[in-house]
């Protein structure tokens, strides 16, 4: 992991991928998507620490909380996506939580029904549910989402 005071990035990414995965395995069905938003989420996560590497916050139990939660709702809205297919609904609606933390642009999509292959506009992004980022949504759109989908 560290040779030569050098850390092996590729190495933790790795490690770090394999363990999501395993998790996520444990609860889900691991498809291409899931697999390659793990891939994507651990380089991101081992650079943005390795950048920062000084700063206290980016070893802490509070960021390793706030990662764990994100990350948490990202697969459970991506599992309720899929599930919902499966089992043939048609619909989605967007439910925003409507509170002075919400994001101006996710209270403009609250309430929103589509059919259930199509994608959300919000603000510049699009989003086939909260936190899906299959499209290029933006990290503004993403982190610390707390929304969610009603299906029908």
């Amino acid at each position: 992991m560290v040779e030569n005071e050098e850390v092996d990035q590729e190495y933790i990414e790795n490690e770090l991928s394999e363990q999501y995965l395993a998790i996520a395995a444990i609860y889900f069905a691991v498809d291409d998507y899931i697999t390659d938003y793990v891939r994507q989420f651990s380089h991101d996560v081992v650079q943005s620490t390795l950048d920062h590497i000084k700063e206290k916050y980016y070893l802490s139990r509070d960021r390793a909380m706030f990662i764990s939660e994100c990350e948490a709702n990202t697969s459970l809205n991506y599992k309720e996506y899929t599930d919902a297919i499966k089992s043939g609904k048609k619909y989605k609606t967007w439910k925003d939580i409507g509170d002075t933390k919400e994001r101006k642009t996710h209270l403009e999509v609250g309430g929103t029904t589509i059919p259930i292959k199509e994608l959300f506009a919000v603000g510049d992004s699009l989003m086939l549910f909260p936190k899906d980022v299959s499209h290029g949504a933006s990290s503004k759109e993403i982190v610390n989402c707390r929304c969610s989908i009603q299906y029908s």
